[in-house]
C-alpha cells in the first residue's frame, strides 16, 4: 500500500518543468515554474502574477542557474506574453507614475514630513501605487496615505527605503566597469565595516572605498576569507626586519603577489622583497633543517649465496644492444654522482 502510494506520488511529480527568473522594476526578482515546451526566452516581456495582482516584467535568467538562486516559495504563475497593447498600457502607466510623483512631492511638503520621495510605481494592474521615500528617522505617514488614496482612488504603499536600496532601484555602474551587484545578483545587503579594508591592506581612503549609494562598497566582503586564511601566514605591517642593506621596517604587504615593502630609516631606500624571504629574517626557528642523506651499507655476499647465471650470447655488432648497455651505464654513473653530491 505504501510503495502504491509512493509511486502515485511520483507521477504527479512534473518532471518537464524548468524555473524562470522574471525581473519587475526596481530590480525585484520572482522565480517562476514553467513547462519546457513554452516558448519562454530571455529578454522576452511577460505579464506575470506578484503579490495581489499582476505585473510587467522581462525574463531575466532561465533553467539550471535561475534554479540554483533563493527566493521566497509562492503559487505564482507567468500569465501570458506581453501583447502590443500591454506594452501601449505600460507607456501609460509609466505618465501616470510621473504625474503621481508630482503629487506626492506637494502632498508631503503639505503635511509638513520630513520625507524625500525618490520613486513612484504604478503596478501594472492598477490595483496599487507604492511610493518609496528616504528618511532619517521614522515618519508617521498614516495621514498622508488617507490624503494619496482620497486623491487617486486605488490602493496606496508608502516604503522607508536607504540609500543601498535606492542604489539598487536606480541600477548604474561600479568604478569597476561593472553592473553594481546590488542590482544585478545580490539578494541582500550584508554589514560592511572598514575592519574588512584593512584586512586586506588597502588605503582606508573614505572616496576608494564608498560605492555609488555613498556607503561601503559591498565587495569588500566577497575576497575576506582567503585574506584571513593568507593573513596567517603573513607578518604584520609595521614589523622590523634586518636585512643586508641594514635595519628596515614594513611598511605595505601585497597579499596576491607574496611581496612586502621594506623602508629603511637610515638611507630613506624602500625594497621589496618576497615574503618567504622575509619569513626567514623574521623566524629563522621556522625554516626547516636540512636534511642529511641516509648511507647504505651493503653487507658482503657469503659465497654460498652466489648463484651462477648463464651467459647471454650477445652480439657487440648488434646497435641496439649496445646503445642500451651505454646508456644504462651512464644512468649509473649519473646515480653515484648524484649520490656522492648528497
Amino acid at each position: 500500500m505504501d510503495e502504491q502510494k509512493q509511486n502515485a506520488a511520483e507521477e504527479k511529480k512534473p518532471n518537464d518543468i524548468i524555473k524562470v527568473e522574471v525581473t519587475f522594476r526596481g530590480n525585484k526578482r520572482m522565480i517562476y515554474d514553467a513547462h519546457k515546451g513554452a516558448d519562454f526566452i530571455v529578454g522576452e516581456i511577460v505579464i506575470a502574477e506578484v503579490d495581489k495582482g499582476s505585473d510587467i516584467g522581462q525574463i531575466s535568467l532561465m533553467g539550471t542557474l535561475a534554479g540554483k538562486k533563493k527566493c521566497e516559495p509562492h503559487s505564482h504563475s507567468i500569465i501570458r506574453h506581453a501583447s502590443k497593447e500591454d506594452l501601449e498600457k505600460f507607456e501609460l502607466v509609466r505618465n501616470d507614475e510621473r504625474d503621481a510623483f508630482f503629487v506626492g512631492k506637494e502632498k508631503i511638503k503639505a503635511h509638513g514630513l520630513d520625507m524625500t520621495l525618490t520613486e513612484v510605481e504604478k503596478q501594472f494592474d492598477d490595483s496599487k501605487i507604492m511610493f518609496y521615500f528616504l528618511a532619517e528617522h521614522r515618519v508617521d505617514f498614516r495621514e498622508l496615505v488617507k490624503d494619496l488614496a482620497s486623491h487617486f482612488k486605488t490602493r496606496i504603499e508608502l516604503r522607508q527605503i536607504g540609500v543601498r536600496d535606492e542604489a539598487r532601484r536606480y541600477d548604474g555602474v561600479g568604478v569597476c566597469g561593472r553592473r553594481l551587484c546590488c542590482a544585478g545578483w545580490l539578494a541582500t545587503f550584508d554589514q560592511i565595516s572598514t575592519q574588512m579594508a584593512r584586512i586586506q591592506h588597502l588605503s582606508l581612503n573614505q572616496s576608494k572605498l564608498s560605492g555609488n549609494c555613498g556607503r561601503l562598497k559591498c565587495c569588500l566582503k566577497f575576497e575576506i576569507p582567503l585574506y584571513e586564511e593568507v593573513n596567517a601566514c603573513l607578518p604584520h605591517q609595521g614589523d622590523t626586519m634586518k636585512t643586508a642593506k641594514g635595519e628596515g621596517k614594513i611598511i605595505g604587504i601585497s597579499a596576491l603577489k607574496g611581496q612586502v615593502k621594506v623602508l629603511y630609516a637610515d638611507t630613506g631606500n624602500t625594497e621589496i622583497i618576497d615574503i618567504e624571504k622575509c619569513q626567514k629574517i623574521l623566524f629563522p626557528e621556522r625554516s626547516e633543517p636540512e636534511i642529511e642523506p641516509e648511507t647504505k651499507t651493503t653487507a658482503p655476499i657469503a659465497a654460498e649465496e652466489i648463484i651462477d647465471e648463464p651467459e647471454l650470447d650477445i652480439s657487440l655488432d648488434d646497435d641496439s644492444l649496445t646503445t642500451d648497455s651505454a646508456d644504462v651505464e651512464s644512468e649509473l654513473f649519473n646515480d653515484t654522482e648524484t649520490n656522492e653530491e648528497k
